[in-house]
């Protein structure tokens, strides 16, 4: 069982599934704004000419980008100034867990591709979300009791 003071690595794992999911959502977003993809037209590139890969008229990357940029500014509050913004982190989470949601089963059942960019992310989101959950479990074991247990 860790200590409270221990629990903060969580957040220091779930920063840096913030800097993976950043560098890969940065690389989806500067293919997507220059067409880089390689000879053949590929899975990703297919997913691209999809209306489904816009929000808002924006490519869905650049919202990821702003997505793990807002994880990071929160995490480094919360770790540098007030543990208070971890109220917002919690409700930044929930939302990107959605959202993965969302663009797995359009992905996946809808448009019947596989990209590797994006799956990439998914699992990126879930990383975070349990590091999010060890950290609470980490702070609070006794909210985290099971009968069964």
């Amino acid at each position: 069982m860790l200590s409270p003071e221990e629990a903060w690595i969580w957040l220091l794992l779930l920063a840096g599934g913030a800097v993976f999911g950043l560098q890969g959502a940065l690389m989806l977003a500067i293919r997507h704004r220059t067409g880089r993809w390689g000879a053949r037209l590929s899975r990703c590139e297919r997913v691209l000419h999809t209306p489904e890969a816009f929000l808002v008229h924006r490519p869905v990357a650049d919202w990821a980008v702003g997505y793990y940029l807002l994880v990071l500014l929160t995490v480094g509050a919360a770790l540098l100034q007030d543990a208070k913004w971890l109220a917002w982190l919690d409700g930044i989470v929930v939302v990107g867990v959605l959202a993965t949601c969302y663009y797995a089963f359009l992905l996946f059942f809808r448009l019947r591709l596989m990209c590797s960019g994006c799956v990439r992310l998914y699992f990126t989101n879930l990383l975070i979300a349990v590091s999010l959950g060890g950290f609470h479990w980490a702070e609070h074991p006794e909210h985290f009791t099971f009968p069964f247990l």
